[in-house]
């Protein structure tokens, strides 16, 4: 068989290679072959059987993807529990600033908070600005600045 022969035959392995139709003793040859070749004709048969080779390997050991999947968990588990622990204990659940004061009591928060509600909500007076009216008086303030 010439040279042109033996690189056609090899192509057409390497198609079945892609397409799965070799047997496992053509397949054992065609590595062989592809690893002695230097020709980049088969740079992408090289890869795929490369990356082929790899993902066997990595397989053949799952202790040791499973260990790392462990530890990985359980290091944000604990990461996760120590910031909400963290969280927890280091900032009140009320926090109000009045007047450049930091409020913390609970029970004060609320009552401030409930106060100013009703302010807002007893406000009637013509100042009280609807949205339309602020929009007029922003686009106004506008123009008169140009």
């Amino acid at each position: 068989m010439n040279e042109q022969d033996n690189m056609a035959y090899w192509r057409r392995q390497a198609e079945r290679y892609f397409d799965c139709t070799l047997t496992d003793e053509e397949e054992r040859q065609l590595k062989s072959f592809v690893a002695h070749s230097d020709s980049p004709a088969f740079d992408d048969v090289r890869a795929v059987m490369g990356y082929a080779a790899v993902a066997r390997r990595q397989a053949a050991r799952p202790s040791a993807n499973l260990r790392r999947r462990w530890v990985g968990a359980a290091a944000a588990l604990v990461l996760i529990l120590g910031m909400t622990l963290l969280l927890r204990w280091s900032n009140p659940d009320c926090v109000a600033y009045v007047n450049g004061q930091r409020i913390t009591d609970r029970q004060q928060v609320v009552r401030l908070m409930h106060s100013t509600m009703q302010q807002v909500a007893l406000d009637d007076s013509p100042a009280k600005a609807t949205m339309a009216s602020q929009l007029t008086d922003m686009f106004e303030s506008m123009n008169n600045n140009e």
